[in-house]
């Protein structure tokens, strides 16, 4: 079930970046549809500045608001922590007094139980955090958040990148740029082929994993 709503949820979100051209309204909206998707019951958004500060963007609750700018002030937390290590970071309220003993009681005096923060990535860096806040501890479901909370935290990536007035001609300029890519992949497809004598279908599929061997670290 949570899978399906949160199918219809980034639906809405795609519906969103491709007519929205309020950035600070798409990324409020953003915010609310993965709190929903995720089944959390709190959501909030810390967001890097220019001048590489910490800086609250979004929150559903004032509880949810309250954490984040705490967060803020204090420079540690789950959010921070995704940031920093460009990765998703989970806790319950038990694991969160480990690692960050003043934010644990902040939020289990909120009435939280665990916390899911993810990072907004780009390039190897991130841009901000989303935080999920449950009043229970995650169980069965909490792979599938997980995995819904990074799909928004991405959503929300694009959301930066992309919701700017770009007008149609633009955006067709950027398709020849696509196009103009594609041609040099055709070349090199063709160039591959003939010599190692593969079909077009194998040198495509060795051209894939050429792509893949370079992108790894």
């Amino acid at each position: 079930m949570m899978r399906a709503d949160a199918l219809h949820r980034l639906a809405d979100v795609a519906a969103v970046l491709v007519e929205e051209t309020d950035l600070a309204g798409a990324l409020v909206r953003i915010v609310a549809e993965a709190t929903a998707a995720a089944g959390a019951d709190a959501g909030g958004l810390l967001v890097l500045n220019s001048a590489d500060e910490l800086e609250l963007l979004s929150a559903t609750s004032h509880r949810a608001a309250d954490l984040e700018a705490w967060q803020v002030g204090a420079g540690f937390g789950p959010c921070v922590a995704c940031m920093e290590e460009v990765s998703t970071v989970s806790a319950t309220a038990v694991e969160a007094a480990e690692a960050w003993p003043e934010f644990a009681e902040q939020m289990t005096t909120a009435g939280y139980r665990h916390v899911l923060a993810t990072p907004l990535r780009w390039q190897g860096a991130a841009l901000g955090g989303l935080n999920l806040f449950w009043h229970e501890e995650l169980s069965t479901d909490a792979e599938t958040s997980l995995t819904v909370a990074q799909a928004f935290a991405d959503a929300l990536t694009l959301g930066v990148l992309a919701v700017r007035p770009v007008s149609v001609q633009e955006a067709r300029t950027r398709l020849d740029d696509a196009l103009r890519g594609r041609v040099v992949i055709e070349r090199a497809k063709g160039v591959l082929a003939h010599e190692h004598q593969l079909s077009m279908e194998a040198a495509f599929e060795r051209l894939l994993e050429i792509s893949e061997e370079r992108a790894e670290p």
